[in-house]
């Protein structure tokens, strides 16, 4: 999830290596949904997305961690660009072992 400076935003979703999909939610400034949609990413490919201009919020939910995801967003004052990697989702803490 990450927030959107105000301007024209397109977001794109590259897979990195296999083919992957992703929903995507965008939230206007009051929290309210305003895009709700699953993109299909396929293998070595990317696909962009225009995002709403009242959009401030994205959420995004893949269903591997296979596909990652930029934005940038330009405006009359300049342009802002990020990147955003899938987070680690488990609930399983990592074995310990002692030094060899």
């Amino acid at each position: 999830s990450f927030a959107l400076p105000q301007g024209r935003s397109r977001l794109v979703l590259s897979s990195l290596g296999e083919a992957g999909s992703v929903q995507v939610f965008g939230f206007d400034a009051r929290g309210h949904k305003v895009l709700s949609t699953t993109v299909k990413v396929a293998a070595e490919s990317s696909v962009g997305v225009t995002l709403d201009l009242a959009i401030r919020y994205v959420q995004l939910i893949a269903d591997r961690p296979a596909v990652v995801a930029g934005f940038s967003t330009t405006f009359k004052k300049g342009v802002a660009s990020a990147g955003v990697a899938p987070a680690i989702r488990s609930t399983r803490l990592p074995a310990v072992r002692p030094g060899w």
